[in-house]
């Protein structure tokens, strides 16, 4: 469900863009690039090291290296990201939070050193919870029990929104996430229009827990319009 950063794509468009513009295609040799995946452990220490790097960085002013060392962050997790989102969908994206804050920050014009530390502390501490995944095996449950334990979550989710909690919303949003990822494809494997009335409702609430105030009118309506979809997505066979 998490998608690229849309800024990502945005610099790669424009860097393809000005290349295009200054380089004969007909002459440019095609390369050949192979991936080396990594261990979910060793590309967390890999990334660790690298933050290590950029704190140093920061704290010297150097913009060139700050770059340098958001694209080797960028490079390491390419490596391993799609076994992290496997196993663990909400620790995916705690990651790519702080991860697009970097790789945002070290291509402005000028270093916010303030907002690039914050979002590399956030990291770190991040990673070293990603790295513990590689012990977790990947657990997919029946559509029945993934819907009811989802149900679970939205009763707390009306509560902690009737008690404007914000935090508990949050954790509230991200185990629905967790939930839905350990059998999501099966719903979408046997009803591709049930799986959607699923993933609506199911964004809104992720969207709104993320914001910097509650919502409580939408968020109450997408809670109760995910657990109606959820009944019937129970039956599914």
């Amino acid at each position: 469900m998490l998608a690229k950063k849309n800024i990502a794509v945005l610099f790669a468009a424009i860097s393809l863009s000005l290349a295009a513009c200054g380089t004969n295609t007909s002459d440019t040799p095609k390369k050949t690039t192979t991936t080396t995946k990594l261990s979910i452990a060793d590309g967390a220490t890999q990334m660790k090291e690298t933050l290590k790097q950029l704190n140093t960085d920061l704290n010297a002013k150097d913009a060139a290296k700050v770059k340098t060392d958001s694209e080797n962050l960028e490079k390491s997790w390419s490596k391993f990201e799609d076994n992290v989102k496997e196993k663990d969908a909400a620790q995916y994206g705690k990651v790519e939070g702080p991860l697009g804050i970097i790789e945002a920050g070290a291509k402005a014009s000028s270093l916010d050193q303030a907002t690039l530390t914050k979002a590399s502390n956030d990291l770190d501490a991040v990673l070293t919870d990603v790295a513990k995944l590689d012990a977790k095996k990947s657990t997919v449950v029946s559509i029945a029990d993934g819907a009811t334990q989802m149900k679970e979550t939205l009763k707390q989710l009306n509560t902690d929104l009737n008690a404007k909690d914000a935090e508990k919303v949050k954790t509230d949003s991200e185990n629905l996430e967790k939930s839905w990822s350990q059998f999501e494809d099966n719903v979408k494997a046997k009803d591709q229009a049930l799986y959607g009335k699923v993933e609506d409702p199911l964004g809104i609430i992720e969207a709104g827990a993320k914001a910097s105030s509650l919502d409580q009118a939408t968020l109450t309506k997408a809670s109760n319009d995910l657990d109606a979809v959820l009944t019937d997505v129970a039956k599914l066979k």
